[in-house]
């Protein structure tokens, strides 16, 4: 069933859809016709199944049939700082993401980070990457949207770093942490960052910058992986100890 997200909370029986791409994609691609149902999700994480009742040129309008709280509580927001990847690698870290439940993507640059991009290129990429965000939510049947942050510095995911209850350095020399220190104190853990390097991994220097943020490194193994693969790694890991990956009544 095609699910569509607002911006604002939805009250009252009536549903207006006014945004052009999804009465395109309803009208023309789907053939929606009166009488057809699809899902509308507002900001609250409600889910409301809605009954075409009229198809005009500019606005869509449906009655609510009946609606349900989404069943995907967090019991940790988990965001990612992702160091920018060369090529379009950043398209499958921001879809593949989405769909295991990341809270926000916060691309930025650091030494070795080896694309370069100016602000107007920087602004299309990140619109991009919201779509992309978008499309793998409505895929993944979640109720919202991970944020996608415009690029930043390196000195500014530092100061970011500090919001957290707990940052988590993805580090290929650390040898003693694992996922496993988490454990032990996962119910006091409401908020995670997960730093990913760039392909040419950081600094000396930047490893010790994060480290005095109050980070702490953990290994993902005897293996390195690629920078679009650590952060899939790491998410799908925290989300199994978090309970947000095991079977739907073991997981509330």
């Amino acid at each position: 069933m095609h699910r569509i997200f607002f911006q604002n909370p939805i009250n009252g029986s009536r549903v207006v859809v006014e945004d052009v791409a999804e009465i395109r994609h309803l009208a023309k691609v789907l053939r929606s016709e009166p009488g057809h149902v699809f899902e509308a999700c507002d900001p609250d994480g409600k889910v409301f199944i809605v009954e075409i009742v009229s198809i005009e040129d500019n606005a869509i309008y449906g009655k609510v049939v009946s609606s349900r709280e989404e069943s995907v509580a967090k019991k940790a927001f988990v965001d990612l700082f992702q160091a920018l990847p060369k090529k379009n690698n950043m398209d499958l870290i921001v879809q593949k993401n989405t769909e295991l439940g990341i809270s926000s993507i916060k691309p930025y640059v650091s030494s070795r980070t080896i694309v370069k991009i100016d602000e107007k290129n920087s602004f299309k990429k990140t619109e991009r990457w919201r779509r992309i965000a978008k499309e793998a939510a409505k895929q993944s049947k979640r109720s919202d949207i991970p944020q996608i942050k415009e690029t930043f510095s390196f000195k500014e995911m530092l100061l970011e770093l500090k919001e957290y209850d707990k940052s988590i350095l993805l580090y290929e020399n650390e040898k003693g942490n694992g996922f496993e220190c988490l454990d032990s104190y996962r119910e006091d853990l409401k908020s995670i960052a997960v730093i990913v390097g760039p392909e040419g991994g950081f600094s000396p220097e930047e490893v010790k910058e994060i480290q005095n943020c109050g980070s702490v490194s953990i290994s993902l193994g005897p293996r390195i992986l690629r920078t679009e693969t650590a952060g899939f790694a790491a998410l799908s890991i925290i989300q199994f100890l978090f309970g947000d990956m095991r079977g739907v009544e073991n997981s509330q």
